[in-house]
C-alpha cells in the first residue's frame, strides 16, 4: 500500500533532519 511507502518517507525525512541536527 502507499501508506507504507509514506512510513518510510516520512521516516527517512525524520532521520535526515535529526541526523543533520
Amino acid at each position: 500500500k502507499d501508506e507504507g511507502i509514506a512510513i518510510l518517507y516520512i521516516h527517512a525525512h525524520l532521520v535526515g533532519h535529526n541526523t543533520a541536527e
